[in-house]
């Protein structure tokens, strides 16, 4: 949007009012009509005096049936890598959820995690954001929701790059009965723009 600023010509008297609504506009202008084409991109604005200083995504990791009964207990049955850069974005974790529509004649323990390709491949040395333990008989149903994980920020760089994953610790001896049942993860990272 352009500003309306009065033009003064030298040689002539310079009016008070015309000097006066010129500042007006300005301050009108700078405090509330600027938009993107105004602005250059090394102008150091910083995050905190922008409406938006920040952007959050969801992850949601799916396990199905067919891939929870195939699997040992231990294993990453779903994965999902983060936005991993050299600026070494840290995320809070604002909220997870969970649910499971069936777990099999047994109890059944499942995790949401996030680390390295290696540690999710050995399945060892991640770090646990949110524990899930659903235990009573056939069909038992789980629904889990919190603004609270275990752990609460994950820091991601392009030198250790990182996943979130669904580890199921324990199966113990069921299955999910029908092909229809599901695990699902869903997670919700924000991070600050900077």
């Amino acid at each position: 949007m352009a500003i309306s600023l009065t033009t003064l010509t030298d040689g002539t008297a310079i009016s008070a009012a015309d000097v006066n609504t010129n500042f007006t506009n300005i301050r009108s202008y700078v405090q509330g009509s600027l938009t993107n084409s105004d602005l250059s991109g090394s102008a150091g604005i910083t995050a905190a005096n922008l409406a938006v200083s920040e952007f959050q995504y969801q992850i949601v990791l799916n396990v199905p049936q067919a891939l929870f009964n195939a699997g040992a207990a231990n294993f990453v049955a779903a994965a999902c890598p983060i936005n991993n850069t050299a600026d070494n974005y840290t995320y809070t974790i604002t909220h997870v959820s969970a649910v499971c529509t069936d777990i099999g004649s047994s109890a059944c323990d499942f995790s949401l995690v996030y680390g390295t390709a290696s540690q999710l491949n050995s399945v060892s040395g991640y770090t646990v954001i949110q524990d899930f333990a659903v235990s009573g008989s056939d069909g038992t149903f789980l629904l889990f929701d919190t603004n609270s994980p275990t752990v609460s920020s994950i820091t991601a760089a392009d030198s250790a790059p990182l996943a979130l994953a669904v580890v199921v610790t324990d199966k113990g001896t069921g299955a999910m009965g029908a092909a229809t049942d599901f695990i699902t993860v869903t997670c919700t990272l924000q991070r600050d723009i900077v």
